[in-house]
């Protein structure tokens, strides 16, 4: 009888811990999507999207009835594919996350040369790293994100914008 009752205990103990291995991997899993995780959303969950470029109106759109729109009055058919792959950003895995607090010019930041909004979080839009085709993103927290560049082309621009010069200014609309 003892001898059944230390074998279940032991099975019981094997079983919990084998449990509480699948819990942390669970939760280690958990922290490494948030930490590569662009926004809190995905892009299935985009319904609003507004471009703002440089020297160009800003662009406003709407999901509905599975179709982009403008907003026009009255609402015409958008470029669906376009919008699609523009919302798609929200699913972009951050490459890496460079520090608060640094000089936003110096990647081309402050202004951004383009502004994409999804569901109203505005993520700005610098210039692309020296060696690697990757864009600086500028988050509303002011936190900023390194992605990869194939987004950049769905904007309505190349995907080359070099640093501005110090006697040239880039203006973007707010």
């Amino acid at each position: 009888m003892q001898r059944r009752l230390r074998a279940r205990l032991w099975l019981g103990a094997i079983v919990a811990s084998l449990l509480l291995g699948v819990v942390v991997q669970h939760r280690h899993a958990q922290q490494q999507t948030a930490a590569t995780q662009l926004l809190p959303f995905s892009a299935h969950a985009v319904t609003r999207i507004a471009i703002h470029l440089n020297a160009r109106p800003p662009q406003h759109f709407f999901h509905r009835d599975g179709h982009w729109w403008t907003q026009h009055s009255p609402p015409q058919r958008a470029d669906d594919a376009r919008l699609e792959a523009l919302a798609a950003i929200a699913d972009a895995q951050v490459l890496r996350w460079l520090p608060t607090g640094r000089n936003l010019e110096k990647f081309g930041l402050q202004p951004p040369f383009a502004t994409l909004q999804l569901n109203g979080v505005r993520l700005g839009f610098g210039h692309l790293a020296v060696l690697s085709p990757e864009r600086y993103l500028l988050l509303p927290n002011g936190r900023i994100a390194m992605v990869a560049d194939r987004y950049t082309p769905y904007l309505g621009v190349t995907t080359a914008t070099p640093a501005p010069s110090s006697s040239t200014a880039v203006t973007a609309p707010h």
